[in-house]
């Protein structure tokens, strides 16, 4: 952690840490309407790195510190954070959290072609009282199924 990926001319960064509880705990901004991953997400481009917190709050190990670097900054950043799913741009990178994947089964596709972040999820099926995570596709794939046998049947 963090994880560099290059893609042709492209530098995609995913990173898990709970960031906006850090920042939001060592903050001497005064609380506002804006959701806390708004000034995390500008703290951590503005400051060029991925923990920017004092040292007695996130200790880091100096060998390692150059990985946590954001110069130049990347084309996409994507955080695992506890927060809600986000997704915005500043300073030329787009940031995405895609959320608790736990609680709904939702996450981004990358198109680096296009430079395009899509939401998705999956679909939910009830299976002997157990809530069983399926792709969209393969739930339509079975639907259409089930149509043609009811229509030969």
């Amino acid at each position: 952690d963090p994880c560099r990926v290059k893609f042709c001319s492209q530098e995609l960064l995913f990173h898990r840490d709970d960031l906006c509880s850090k920042i939001r705990k060592y903050s001497r901004a005064p609380g506002n309407d804006d959701p806390c991953w708004k000034h995390a997400v500008k703290t951590v481009l503005c400051q060029a790195h991925l923990c920017p917190l004092p040292l007695h709050a996130a200790p880091i190990n100096w060998c390692y510190d150059h990985e946590l670097r954001l110069y130049p900054l990347p084309d996409l950043l994507v955080i695992g954070d506890r927060v809600a799913r986000f997704e915005t741009e500043a300073k030329g990178t787009q940031v995405a959290n895609p959320g608790c994947f736990a609680s709904d089964f939702t996450f981004y596709t990358y198109t680096p072609s296009t430079r395009e972040l899509e939401p998705c999820a999956l679909e939910v099926e009830e299976l002997e009282g157990e809530a069983r995570p399926r792709p969209l596709q393969v739930a339509k794939k079975k639907e259409k199924t089930k149509k043609k046998v009811a229509k030969e049947g």
